[in-house]
């Protein structure tokens, strides 16, 4: 386990590890990941609100089957998690997708949630997945900011890294300037809200328009080769 960094903001934890999956796996992503297709979020009423307005880049939703064929996510992760904290299991899974953003998209720094029981855990993971002559390259990084804006973080790009970070942490994307697609693999583990039926992934996705999860609606009518 290659721990590279540990902060702590707003008394929340965040962790970076760098060469989180194996080269066996790593090949693996490598010879699938041309077969994804992403989906542009699109804009959604509700009460004469727009939701997610300032939001604008691809994704596609990783359901049950692909977290272990695209990235064996059950063979590695569960030492990262535990070093995050020690009472998340593998069934405590609330959801997972990939962010697909290059020059023009937009995402506006949020908390996953604002509050939790004292008993409560939401871990945020993000890897880095964006498999380029040259991945390693500047403002495609990821950025954790305090509440009051007096500490920010800025975790460099860089390919097979991972962010174990606490949900009430604001953060946002760094959105690439130089034509590079920066590929991002999102998972949640949670006792707060958990999703575990494939069942219900699919139906969400397929029925709702939505990733499982969260509340992006998609296009899926318009996917996106890359």
């Amino acid at each position: 386990m290659n721990l590279v960094e540990s902060y702590s903001i707003d008394g929340h934890k965040a962790l970076v590890f760098d060469d989180v999956m194996s080269p066996e796996q790593v090949e693996k992503w490598r010879n699938q990941k041309q077969d994804l297709k992403f989906y542009p979020t699109v804009f959604k009423e509700k009460n004469n609100r727009q939701f997610f307005a300032g939001t604008n880049f691809a994704v596609t939703p990783v359901f049950a089957e692909q977290r272990e064929t695209l990235f064996s996510t059950h063979e590695w992760v569960m030492p990262y998690l535990k070093e995050f904290d020690e009472n998340i299991e593998y069934h405590n899974f609330q959801r997972s997708f990939l962010n697909r953003y290059t020059s023009g998209c937009h995402c506006e720094p949020h908390k996953d949630l604002n509050f939790m029981e004292s008993n409560d855990f939401y871990a945020v993971g993000l890897m880095f997945v964006s498999i380029d002559d040259d991945t390693d390259v500047e403002n495609n990084g990821f950025v954790l900011t305090s509440d009051d804006d007096t500490q920010e973080i800025i975790v460099p790009h860089k390919f097979n890294r991972m962010m174990l970070f606490d949900g009430r942490i604001i953060h946002a994307p760094q959105i690439p300037n130089c034509g590079f697609e920066r590929l991002t693999y999102y998972f949640g583990f949670s006792n707060c809200s958990v999703m575990n039926s494939p069942k219900q992934e699919q139906r969400i996705f397929h029925l709702q328009q939505m990733i499982p999860g969260t509340t992006y609606h998609v296009d899926i009518n318009n996917p996106i080769s890359h």
